[in-house]
């Protein structure tokens, strides 16, 4: 596995996990509406496999910004506009 901090390294990861998924419905070369109830659950286990492929990659190639990282954009101002702001409620 490629364990690269970069986008590429995120379509990568999710490109070789999405190669092994493997989904066949009998329905899906035909043109009448599928009416089996058995599909239904299989895509549900399809959709929850896609999410967790993009949230398993993203937490290993998306990095984290800590909430401290973010603080130097709250000045006093913007204190000062909060408190009123909470005051009018």
């Amino acid at each position: 596995m490629l364990f690269v901090t970069t986008t590429a390294g995120y379509y990568y990861e999710i490109g070789n996990y999405f190669r092994k998924l493997q989904h066949c419905f009998t329905c899906d070369d035909s043109d009448n509406l599928c009416t089996d109830d058995s599909h239904a659950s299989e895509i549900d286990i399809y959709y929850n496999e896609i999410i967790h492929i993009l949230k398993m990659s993203g937490d290993l190639h998306i990095p984290k910004v800590p909430k401290s990282a973010m603080k130097h954009h709250w000045s006093v101002a913007l204190v000062s506009l909060n408190n009123e702001s909470c005051l009018m409620l």
